[in-house]
């Protein structure tokens, strides 16, 4: 079996990524602690610079985010990826895969790091633009046993929680509990 890789192809003047649809690589869920819940570990090694997996689940509008978003209340799990910069999310509440188990780390300690991907359909005269899609890709070389893990905070490729000053908006998502040194004892 061949992994994807992050290589990227010119084609027509547009950007076109390989990314599969599920995990490249074997992956576990499980029980991680009573704190963080569940987790993602590699059940073999993982070179840098490969897409792991794809973050999959029901794409939506950001309207459609808030109205479930009001629905569901303050609520302490959260399994919604927004599509940076895009009318989009991914709502991986009740359809996804493992990736919705990878838990957060705060500053550049994650293993994995999240990239958009644009989303190519068919050529012809109902083809249409899709929102982007999620790629979790290894920040470095992952070895077999470790846990996945990658910043939620990262905006733009840059870690928007490594400077302590910063000042971040929006909702909390609870309390932080990666025991990075970077941590911000908070997820946003």
């Amino acid at each position: 079996r061949e992994a994807m890789s992050l290589e990227r192809q010119d084609t027509d003047s547009k950007t076109v990524y390989d990314l599969c649809e599920g995990a490249n690589f074997r992956v576990e869920v499980f029980y991680e602690s009573k704190e963080k819940g569940w987790g993602v570990r590699a059940l073999e090694d993982i070179p840098e610079n490969q897409v792991v997996m794809e973050y999959a689940g029901e794409v939506i509008s950001l309207e459609e985010l808030e109205t479930r978003e009001e629905q569901r209340g303050i609520c302490p799990i959260s399994y919604v990826f927004s599509i940076e910069g895009k009318r989009w999310a991914v709502d991986a509440t009740h359809v996804g895969n493992a990736a919705r188990f990878i838990n957060h780390m705060c500053g550049n300690d994650g293993n994995l790091k999240a990239k958009n991907f644009p989303a190519t359909t068919r050529p012809g005269p109902s083809s249409r633009k899709l929102p982007d899609r999620i790629a979790l890709v290894s920040a470095r070389t992952i070895f077999s046993g470790d846990v996945l893990h990658y910043n939620y905070t990262r905006r733009n490729n840059k870690d928007i929680t490594s400077d302590k000053n910063a000042t971040l908006t929006g909702p909390k998502i609870g309390a932080c509990q990666c025991k990075s040194p970077a941590c911000r004892q908070q997820i946003w």
